[in-house]
């Protein structure tokens, strides 16, 4: 297994995230974001998204803003990213996934 070359930075941060795909891009998926870093993050959602789609990720509450001790470096409030994977959460009582987005460049 191939090492990281970014260091990932454990957060709880609820987003909001929709495919860009054509037939969904209306749809709109709350979770949570479990990890960041300059490169990408790590979001779980109630619904999994392809790998290769692209999305919209975008931060939903603001209470961490006036903590910057609690702003993990590389951060984005929006950002569009590109799945890398997807995986089902075993043992939930509803259907979870984690997604590993990689961001795409401004």
């Amino acid at each position: 297994m191939a090492k990281r070359t970014v260091i990932r930075n454990r957060t709880r941060i609820p987003v909001a995230c929709s495919s860009l795909k054509s037939d969904s891009w209306t749809q709109i998926f709350k979770g949570t974001m479990r990890n960041c870093s300059c490169a990408g993050t790590c979001i779980e959602l109630d619904h999994s998204i392809r790998a290769g789609n692209i999305v919209m990720i975008k931060a939903t509450d603001r209470s961490w803003q006036n903590d910057h001790s609690a702003l993990p470096e590389g951060f984005r409030t929006v950002a569009l990213a590109e799945v890398k994977w997807s995986k089902q959460l075993e043992n939930q009582t509803r259907p979870r996934y984690l997604m590993g987005l990689r961001y795409l460049p401004n």
